[in-house]
């Protein structure tokens, strides 16, 4: 039986941002996939996936849509794409958070003011009224990153959160997510085909190449020595692109 993806193993520290790197079809997106279960029937998953000590996979799927969002939150790729164009900002977060826990729409929308505050957002009690086609993708993004943060998970997924923003607003946004990190202490899983973006905030990185995980250092490392010719070959096209420095 063929593997889509194989031999990959990397450790998340609590308040570490690990960064996963690599070529479309490389393996990032179904890897944070199976990290969270979700996975086409046709698709096993072997091996072993551990959140704070707890098995991931042994769980019944009953048990693991607990630790979706609650424990384990995802920021995904296309932000415009991502939210009902019928519903209402507030109605999302409320919607959100009643999936998780037994709370009252108020205490919800309350909750919602201070992310959007948190993400950066002015006159959050507006938005809140506002639908998603009335957000710019910028804006979208940072909804997106505060929707995720208000269920206050242990780990958060970034599978290329700034892939389809602008230059101006993939900075503000990996700007936001390395505040974020700082004060909220976030464990992250960086994923990207930009090396630029991933050098920027990981501690550490794991290249991955047609399915495997062909290196991963530290990040200061990886730059100044990389060990593998995928690695090096990604550093070269870095550098031409940026004019010799990273982002």
């Amino acid at each position: 039986m063929p593997f889509a993806v194989e031999n990959v193993y990397f450790e998340i520290q609590q308040g570490s941002v690990y960064g996963l790197i690599g070529g479309s079809g490389s393996g990032k997106t179904l890897t944070c996939m199976s990290i969270m279960n979700l996975r086409e029937s046709s698709v096993h998953i072997s091996g072993s996936i551990r959140l704070c000590g707890r098995e991931l996979l042994s769980l019944k799927e009953s048990h693991m849509q607990r630790v979706r969002g609650r424990q384990v939150g995802m920021i995904v790729q296309n932000p415009m794409s991502a939210f009902h164009p019928a519903i209402t900002i507030g109605e999302h977060f409320v919607d959100v958070m009643r999936s998780h826990a037994p709370v009252s729409k108020k205490a919800a929308l309350e909750k919602a003011l201070h992310y959007l505050q948190l993400v950066k957002l002015d006159h959050p009690e507006r938005l809140l009224h506002m639908y998603p086609f009335q957000f710019s993708g910028g804006m979208l993004q940072r909804v997106m990153i505060a929707m995720v943060l208000c269920l206050e998970p242990v780990l958060v997924i970034a599978d290329e959160p700034t892939t389809a923003l602008d230059t101006t607003n993939q900075r503000d946004i990996l700007e936001l997510l390395a505040e974020l990190r700082s004060s909220l202490g976030l464990s992250l899983l960086l994923v990207s085909h930009d090396l630029g973006v991933i050098c920027r905030l990981a501690d550490d990185v794991g290249v991955m190449r047609q399915g495997q995980l062909v290196e991963q250092q530290p990040v200061e490392q990886l730059l100044k020595a990389p060990m593998h010719d995928y690695t090096k070959h990604l550093l070269e096209a870095a550098w031409r692109l940026e004019g010799g420095e990273c982002l």
